[in-house]
């Protein structure tokens, strides 16, 4: 069976790391918070590249004030499969630091784009956002990385929490067999496997006494 690739925790916390780093520069630095909303929608809420590109300040900001889901309605749902995917609290920080970095400047203009370049009524591409997250992933981890990733790895740890019918809902699949795929360990679940089994081992029996 296919098993898509994953990032741990750690990983992840290293690449927001690394796309918000310069969020403090004059110029640019809005740039990091509008990378780090859209990575953060895609590791937390499992958004395909494509819907995030989509989404309009109106669909994630209602009077200054972050949503509490993403109502992934027709036209920017992909496939056709609408739905309701509730916000994490790490999503709605992301959230209102855009807001008040760029998105308070548009008060009367909630149908612009969420996440664009220049122009507001131009979004960002899916190609600009692959690139963001290979130069981050070569920097934070030492590999580029594809944006679906963190698609997988939103998957990947609702699985552990939840029955397969939510992750199949939460992630638009129309087929159970496409949510299948996530049902097999990662990374974080096999370094847990070893971590119980030490809690196994025997007190007061080190590597140097099991070794003689």
């Amino acid at each position: 069976m296919y098993k898509p690739e994953t990032l741990t925790s750690n990983e992840c916390d290293l690449i927001l790391s690394e796309i918000a780093k310069d969020r403090h520069e004059k110029v640019k630095g809005w740039k990091c918070y509008r990378n780090t909303a859209i990575v953060t929608i895609m590791l937390d809420a499992g958004l395909r590249v494509g819907e995030v590109c989509k989404l309009r300040i109106e669909d994630v900001m209602i009077q200054g004030s972050p949503v509490n889901a993403l109502n992934l309605k027709e036209g920017i749902a992909e496939k056709g499969c609408t739905r309701i995917v509730p916000v994490t609290l790490r999503i709605q920080t992301a959230l209102f630091d855009m807001w008040a970095s760029q998105w308070h400047k548009y008060p009367t203009q909630t149908a612009f784009f969420a996440f664009y370049d220049r122009d507001p009524w131009r979004h960002i591409t899916e190609r600009q956002i692959q690139r963001v997250c290979w130069q981050a992933g070569k920097v934070a981890i030492g590999r580029s990385i594809n944006p679906h990733i963190f698609r997988h790895t939103f998957a990947t740890r609702l699985m552990r929490l939840t029955n397969i019918r939510i992750v199949q809902q939460l992630l638009g699949h129309k087929h159970i067999a496409s949510t299948q795929i996530y049902t097999h360990p990662g990374a974080d679940d096999l370094q847990a496997a070893i971590g119980a089994l030490n809690g196994y081992l025997p007190e007061n029996n080190s590597p140097g006494d099991r070794a003689k």
